[in-house]
């Protein structure tokens, strides 16, 4: 479904609004007062979903990334292997993301529970729960702990 142009609509509103007052008869001012108050609305929205679109476009591509990162964790089957980092829906890497499984097993609970709730995952439970968690979000099956 195609979409609205918003460029083109703002600048036929505001083609508009020079033209209205070259019409007789017609009270100008209210007229044109509305048709740029639309006019700026137009622009508001299509500005809008401007911002919309590139955060989408932001997460999906985190996304992607993120999928392609567990299939090549899944393969996982050495505790000393190097993990593909997953990015953050903002596509950032988390401070304190893991290098290897040694050391998601080595981590305190504070970093677990830091790297779930940057992942938006759950953070209760105690720190096997979060390791578990972790690691299952990682994509890393061989090595679930």
């Amino acid at each position: 479904m195609s979409q609205p142009n918003f460029k083109v609509i703002s600048d036929s509103l505001n083609a508009l609004a020079t033209e209205v007052p070259n019409l007789p008869n017609i009270p100008v001012f209210s007229v044109m007062e509305g048709l740029e108050r639309i006019a700026k609305r137009v622009d508001q929205t299509s500005q809008r979903n401007d911002e919309i679109s590139l955060r989408f476009n932001r997460v999906l591509t985190a996304y992607e990334q993120r999928t392609i990162a567990r299939a090549v964790n899944s393969t996982i089957c050495n505790s000393q292997a190097t993990i593909e980092p997953l990015l953050t829906n903002d596509g950032n890497l988390p401070e304190d993301f893991p290098r290897n499984f040694l050391e998601i097993e080595g981590a305190s609970e504070d970093t677990i529970k830091k790297l779930l709730f940057v992942y938006g995952q759950p953070t209760d439970g105690d720190v096997t729960i979060c390791k578990r968690r972790l690691v299952g979000y990682l994509g890393i099956i061989a090595l679930y702990i």
